[in-house]
């Protein structure tokens, strides 16, 4: 864990650290040094790192004005990173769709997304982004996703993959998911062991909480009822 406020030269890291296997810079008020073209083209990259965590829980810029973590910073870190299973970016409002969707990594296993770029606007491309990893996820955290049309379309996409579908855990607190896509994960995805619904307003009253093992068999059964229909708590029933 990288502590202090100031520049890393990645570049550097990665010619003297070839195995590194775990990156965490989270809410370490760090921001990559500037680095000519030519040499961030020539560093080998992290090709064995398999979890890189930068999760900032503050402002994501520095006293300069420039992003801690964006597209580019992101890009440089993992740009040979094909092994990646863990990537947290909760909170980073300048890393898009455009560098996550080429993350080199198609095995990913865990991915945190609460708080970022693509949860907070409507042409994000999460949904490409989420089906990208569709086949290999576990563990999935869209918590506080504002946009209902995207989030839906992400959690449809998840869902896909049916009896193939890896994922265990999904945290869709605070979010503004739709009941639909939400019976479609507990249909589909028969390994799913935690569902995290807690203030989601999108959906009817009565099951905004945190399911876990029994409590998540009786909510799919309850839902899959003809009569379970309820008004969310934005339809005002």
């Amino acid at each position: 864990m990288v502590g202090n406020t100031g520049h890393l030269h990645i570049e550097r890291l990665q010619e003297g650290c070839p195995k590194l296997r775990v990156l965490r810079m989270s809410t370490s008020q760090l921001c990559l040094s500037n680095v000519p073209l030519n040499e961030q083209a020539l560093s080998p990259g992290f090709p064995l790192l398999e979890e890189l965590s930068v999760a900032t829980i503050s402002n994501d810029l520095n006293v300069s004005g420039q992003p801690f973590i964006d597209d580019q910073a992101l890009e440089r870190i993992l740009k040979t990173s094909h092994k990646l299973y863990v990537l947290d970016v909760r909170g980073c409002s300048k890393v898009t769709d455009s560098s996550l969707v080429r993350i080199p990594a198609w095995d990913l296993t865990h991915l945190y997304l609460s708080g970022s770029y693509v949860t907070r606007v409507s042409d994000s491309g999460l949904d490409l982004i989420c089906k990208k990893w569709s086949h290999s996820l576990v563990e999935i955290d869209l918590s506080w996703s504002i946009n209902t049309l995207i989030l839906d379309a992400a959690v449809f996409a998840i869902s896909e993959q049916g009896e193939k579908s890896m994922l265990r855990k999904m945290d869709l607190t605070g979010s503004s998911v739709s009941l639909d896509p939400v019976k479609a994960i507990l249909n589909n995805c028969h390994r799913l062991s935690a569902l995290n619904l807690a203030s989601c307003r999108g959906l009817p009253r009565g099951i905004k909480r945190l399911y876990k093992g029994h409590s998540l068999t009786e909510l799919r059964a309850q839902l899959n009822k003809p009569d379970s229909s309820q008004e969310s708590e934005d339809g005002g029933g």
